[in-house]
């Protein structure tokens, strides 16, 4: 019988679902070249049970879920939107699953800035898994622990990307009447390599360990979010996502993981229950839902996904909008982002030159002539 390394490396989402599953614990996940993680089979130990590809997402792919209800949503509490990516519903629920007893499993970054899944079984804990991460998640033993806690008799609210959320259906293996499972519309996730040197650059750059990085600054809005910084030393570091490197090259797909750009968990019906995203264009479709803070767009899919929502309906503002008439400013919910002619060329020039020389050539801002003259008019202001 084969095992996972008969899936096609650039398949590969690096969801971790065959390393938990394994009986032998002859699976690890080791980093290639370019930062992503990969399972890798010790032949010594494997049985070839088959399990590891049992439970692979992309090798058994699950039905979408028939519903879909979509809403424009977002907290009635203005601070939770403002520390929100957008318009704070991932917290709302959160909180009322930790009210109910329940444990949240999100993304969050440890002491060494390395974005890993987490567990919060109180508000405290709640604010590490809060805003967005823009790198690959190591989901470590989530899957394992989840179990254990629903085998407890325990409320899961689990969230992460869709191969994520459909690993950890496919290793369960079973349906939990108390797990809830919510995705993001993914844009693809980036390298954990160029991530580690981004950060290494700024520490070397502001002469300090970084403390705390926010992805999704809002202090300038939500349509015009930031990438913030700050280091132990009290510097602090703040740019906007078309002025920061790393995130133009984000943004731009240059480095994303090889299978993004062929995901096969695209689509406005999902194996989760709630899907969530930035409800991008909802000025234009329902002006009457607009918020500068941020707007979410919510679908779905299960009665479970309604159950909940109900129960914190008191909380949030929402608006029953139309699903396909979302897609159309968010075409990552149905489409995955092509592969840029330059990737290949990127991701060797980063193993052989100084990161800082790679990223200057390959995530430089193009040249805009009007924003050229109005900071020049700025710099002329303040003289």
């Amino acid at each position: 019988m084969e095992t996972i390394e008969k899936l096609k490396k650039e398949m590969c989402t690096g969801c971790w679902a065959c390393t938990q599953i394994c009986p032998r614990h002859c699976i690890d996940m080791r980093a290639d070249q370019e930062g992503f993680l990969y399972p890798t089979v010790d032949h010594e130990k494997c049985v070839t049970c088959g399990l590891c590809t049992k439970v692979c997402p992309v090798i058994h792919q699950r039905t979408p879920n028939e519903q879909e209800i979509a809403y424009a949503a977002r907290s009635k509490d203005t601070q939770r939107v403002a520390n929100s990516s957008s318009g704070g519903l991932f917290s709302t629920i959160a909180e009322h699953v930790i009210q109910q007893g329940g444990v949240v499993f999100g993304a969050a970054l440890d002491g060494n800035q390395t974005v890993k899944h987490m567990k919060a079984e109180s508000k405290e804990e709640l604010v590490q898994l809060m805003g967005s991460k823009y790198v690959q998640s190591e989901i470590g033993r989530s899957y394992e622990l989840a179990k254990r806690f629903l085998d407890e008799g325990r409320m899961v609210y689990f969230t992460g990307t869709p191969c994520h959320v459909t690993g950890l259906l496919n290793y369960l293996g079973k349906d939990y009447s108390k797990l809830i499972t919510q995705d993001i519309v993914c844009h693809g996730v980036p390298s954990p390599d160029v991530w580690r040197k981004y950060v290494q650059y700024q520490e070397k750059k502001h002469s300090a360990p970084v403390s705390k990085v926010s992805f999704r600054n809002k202090d300038t809005g939500w349509k015009s979010y930031s990438i913030s910084i700050a280091f132990e030393n009290g510097r602090f570091y703040r740019k906007s996502q078309a002025d920061d490197m790393f995130m133009r090259g984000f943004l731009s797909d240059l480095y994303l993981r090889p299978s993004c750009y062929a995901c096969n968990f695209k689509g406005e019906k999902r194996s989760s229950d709630i899907t969530l995203a930035d409800f991008w264009g909802v000025e234009d479709l329902y002006p009457e839902c607009y918020d500068s803070m941020g707007v979410s767009l919510v679908y779905l899919h299960t009665d479970k996904a309604k159950q909940i929502f109900s129960e914190i309906e008191e909380k949030i503002e929402c608006h029953e909008v139309d699903g396909h008439s979302a897609v159309q400013r968010n075409s990552a919910i149905i489409k995955a982002p092509k592969v840029p002619e330059k990737r290949s060329e990127f991701m060797k020039a980063l193993q052989e030159e100084t990161y800082i020389r790679v990223m200057k050539k390959y995530c430089r801002r193009p040249f805009n002539l009007k924003r050229t003259l109005w900071k020049v008019k700025q710099s002329l202001l303040k003289k």
